[in-house]
């Protein structure tokens, strides 16, 4: 790719073990080998493999997603379908973790009860976030571009960001959590106004066309290499959004720092980016926030639904601290306007 960042990320204290055992649940005691021996051939021999360190090039694991595609609306594409992309994306530059297949040719596996991805060995520093530098965020530009300009077909947009999933009333979920005490009922009532807005955003407006991409493209999914270029996790989500649904939503991920300053240098670098590499950019409106208030608002129901039903003490204290985070760092209508008169 053309964008390369700073080198500032160079040594042990920023490499990344990817052939370190990583779970999203519980423990991965003893899955590394088990895993090792289901893993196509390599020069390595994998079937002796005690440890995934000892494959060549090491091999990363870690949970994968759960659920049919059709019973999860939140589910992506998908395996195949998401490393499809993956390759393309490689294939035109995007710097990520190459997908491994099993001996029997399959992207998931399922051991102990979970289902498992590997990844190629990737150095690469701690996730990013907001706010970047101009140099991130215009090789966050140029990515993004270079993952539309596949145009690789899909069928739909992604539910998550097509449609509403949570409750039929934010009020009524708000007047449930003070029913039950929730310490966080008080923010949960003072922010429905806002939650209603983001959900009406561009609901009215027809739906451009979705192409498959990324999808959660956020600097919590992006690290920086040793050389300073940027990798791109988190692939497993991959679905449909229009383009310009997508970079609404990378405006928002990228240049809304915490409680809502928008930085507009990095917002204008990030178009300026996807601008050198697209050689133009979509017409930037507030109903292409859509997707992205959206996906918003199905993340805030979710949270609040399983703070609710949180069963242990500990499990309650994780949640409520969680919704307490997100009610506090909403962003409104005001911040959507104040991005685009950023970039327009």
């Amino acid at each position: 790719m053309a964008s390369t960042l700073p080198a500032h990320t160079s040594g042990p204290r920023f490499a990344v073990r990817l052939a370190r055992v990583a779970t999203l649940n519980g423990s991965a005691s003893g899955t590394a080998p088990r895993l090792a021996g289901r893993l196509e051939a390599t020069p390595t021999s994998l079937a002796g493999a005690t440890d995934t360190a000892a494959l060549n090039p090491p091999v990363r694991v870690r949970v994968a997603e759960r659920g049919s595609h059709e019973d999860a609306p939140r589910q992506p594409a998908p395996a195949d379908t998401d490393v499809a992309l993956q390759l393309a994306a490689a294939a035109a530059g995007v710097l990520l973790p190459t997908p491994v297949r099993s001996r029997d040719g399959n992207i998931v596996e399922s051991i102990g009860g979970h289902r498992w991805r590997a990844y190629r060995d990737l150095p690469a520093g701690p996730p990013l976030a907001a706010p970047v530098s101009a140099v991130v965020a215009g090789a966050a530009g140029d990515v993004l571009a270079t993952l539309h300009g596949l145009a690789l077909p899909v069928d739909r947009v992604s539910p998550w960001h097509a449609r509403q999933l949570g409750p039929a009333s934010w009020a009524g979920l708000a007047a449930t959590a003070t029913a039950r005490q929730a310490p966080w009922a008080g923010q949960l009532a003072a922010a429905v106004p806002a939650l209603e807005d983001l959900a009406a955003t561009g609901r009215d407006v027809p739906v451009p066309d979705p192409v498959l991409t990324h999808n959660t493209f956020g600097p919590a999914q992006t690290r920086l290499a040793p050389d300073g270029r940027l990798v791109v996790v988190g692939w497993e989500h991959a679905g449909g959004q229009p383009p310009a649904w997508e970079l609404a939503n990378a405006l928002l991920d990228w240049a809304v720092a915490p409680y809502g300053r928008v930085d507009a240098v990095g917002a204008r670098t990030l178009i300026d980016g996807y601008r050198r590499r697209a050689g133009g950019v979509p017409t930037l409106r507030l109903a292409d926030f859509r997707g992205a208030a959206t996906g918003l608002v199905n993340y805030v129901s979710e949270q609040v639904e399983a703070a609710l039903a949180a069963g242990t003490t500990e499990d309650r204290r994780y949640a409520d601290r969680s919704v307490r985070h997100l009610l506090a760092h909403l962003p409104t209508r005001a911040t959507l306007e104040r991005l685009l008169d950023a970039v327009t």
